[in-house]
This record gives C-alpha cells, structure tokens and sequence, in this order.
C-alpha cells in the first residue's frame, strides 16, 4: 500500500460542527478530492452531550422493546406460559395494547437514536435542539410505558396524547431544521436529483 492511511473517493456534502450547537463550517469535497476515511467518521459521531444522552435513551429503549417481545412470547400463541388473565384472546384490548407499547419502545428509540446522530447537524438555535432532544426523550415514556400501563389500568391510555404530541413536535422540529440546512446548500447542490 503505498500510503498507510485510508483514504477514500468521495463526492460528499457534509457540515462538520465546531460547537455545542452543531454550527460550524461547511466542508465541500470534489468528486476527486481524497479525504481521510477517519475525519469523515470523526464528522458522523453525535458531537453534543444531548445527542448523546438521546441515542443513549433510544438504545436503552430497543433493548427493553425487544426484551418486552421475549416476554410476550412466552405466553402469546399458545406458548409454554398461560396468558395473564384478560390476555388470553388475541385482539383483546389488554393485549393489543400491550403490543403496541412494546413496538413503540423500538419505533420511539430507534428515532431517538437517529436524533442523536442528526441532532449536532440540525440548522437550529440551541434552544430548539434542546426542546427538540428533550421532546424526544420525554416520547418514550411517554408512549412505551402508557402503553403498557393501559394495558392494566384503561384509564391511563388518557394520558397518551402527550407522549403523542411530544414525538411528532420534537421530529417537526427535527424536519424544520433539516429543511434549514439543505436550504442552506448553494442553489446548484439544492438539486434533487
């Protein structure tokens, strides 16, 4: 090999963040431009403490959302468990609930660990990635354990709409700056094909 770093090819547009807030100069790189593979990967690691904590949260909440399915399994399509009492027919209210709480703690993690990648890139002032982090993290509970606590209890599927509310406002934010930073591009990299 003739040069003992990896470098790589690329045609790439990324912002690199020199700051909590993600701000930071934008790195453009020619179609022949050789750029070192280790920088670029540098560029990609969530460079906020919030980020951080959001991928954290999400990891944890995939690892629970599938640990939820072991269980459930245990008992569900005439498993080696009986079902709880209440369980025991397939579209029973109980039960579907307890399905959805145990797929929303994979779907709200796995957004909240996107987040944590995408969170240090976003156009936004601080204050708005705070409140989009923090939406995000308050949408686990929010929804995986409402969810699962209806399940017993039907009177707590009323505080649903707030773990609802808290996930689509914090991914609405997450859009608006997404927008902000394409928009940001110059107008012949706005293309989209």
């Amino acid at each position: 090999m003739k040069d003992t770093r990896k470098h790589l090819r690329v045609n790439v547009h990324s912002q690199i963040g020199s700051g909590a807030d993600g701000a930071g100069k934008r790195a453009f790189f020619s179609p022949h431009e050789r750029v070192n593979v280790h920088s670029l990967q540098e560029a990609a690691k969530p460079t906020s403490p919030r980020g951080s904590l959001n991928a954290a949260i999400g990891w944890t909440g995939i690892a629970l959302g599938l640990a939820a399915a072991l269980w459930i399994g245990m008992w569900a399509f005439s498993g080696p468990m009986p079902a709880p009492e209440g369980f025991e027919s397939y579209d029973a209210l109980p039960r579907r609930l307890l399905r959805l709480a145990h797929i929303a703690a994979v779907a709200v993690g796995a957004l909240n660990v996107l987040l944590g990648r995408e969170l240090p890139r976003l156009a936004l002032a601080p204050k708005w990635k705070s409140a989009c982090s923090w939406l995000a993290i308050a949408a686990w509970p929010g929804l995986t354990l409402v969810l699962a606590a209806a399940a017993f209890k039907p009177e707590a599927k009323y505080a649903l709409p707030a773990g609802a509310l808290a996930l689509t406002s914090s991914m609405t934010i997450a859009a608006a700056g997404a927008w902000r930073r394409w928009a940001g591009r110059p107008a012949a990299e706005r293309r989209l094909s």
